[in-house]
């Protein structure tokens, strides 16, 4: 298993960003992307790229580019969501045994 699916996108350097191109493209038959057009990004930055700066980057594929990472942002934000537990409401402790005595 490569290093980049081993950790959350925004986690991924330059190299694990170029793998991840790499790997989406001929999984998908896409023959002309050029992951070195990515090789200057990073996880981080691939989260803050806007639909436009894939097309420039990749001008055939880069709205295929941009579907997928956004997918793969969504799949771990799920993933990291379910092991939060939400916080439990602090209820009062009612006294039930209360004889009517003061």
């Amino acid at each position: 298993m490569s290093p980049w699916k081993n950790k959350p996108v925004h986690h991924w350097d330059n190299l694990d960003v170029c793998m991840w191109v790499t790997s989406y493209s001929q999984s998908n038959n896409l023959h002309t992307v050029r992951p070195e057009n990515f090789a200057d990004v990073n996880g981080e930055m691939l989260s803050q790229m806007g639909i436009d700066e894939y097309q420039r980057r990749e001008p055939t594929h880069g709205t295929d580019l941009f579907i997928a990472i956004n997918n793969l942002y969504h799949r771990d934000a799920a993933y990291y969501r379910s092991f939060v537990q939400p916080p439990q409401p602090s209820v009062p402790v009612q006294n039930n045994n209360y004889n009517g005595m003061s």
